[in-house]
């Protein structure tokens, strides 16, 4: 059964590959209206700023695992555990 820490980070996978296909399309078009603002329709889409909520939501998942002063995970970090997600990991699904 897959956690739903690895869940959230094959989403993450998703998102960053997508982001980074779009960097490169970028790369190569320079004409007008041709740019992420106009695949978006609204302007305020960019893959940069897919690219930083991706790192965060992996850095999120990431100390979840092991977090607080004495570095314990948390119950419902671990594969086949009986916890339901805690309140952090349903918040970044």
């Amino acid at each position: 059964m897959v956690t739903i820490g690895e869940f959230i980070l094959a989403r993450v996978d998703e998102d960053a590959f997508l982001a980074g296909i779009m960097l490169e399309r970028c790369a190569h078009r320079r004409g007008p209206g041709e740019g992420p603002a106009a695949w978006a329709g609204s302007g305020s889409w960019s893959p940069q700023r897919v690219l930083a909520l991706c790192t965060a939501r992996r850095l999120l998942v990431e100390s979840h695992r092991v977090s607080g002063r004495d570095a314990t995970p948390c119950p419902c970090a671990s594969a086949g555990s009986a916890y339901p997600p805690c309140h952090t990991l349903r918040a970044v699904a």
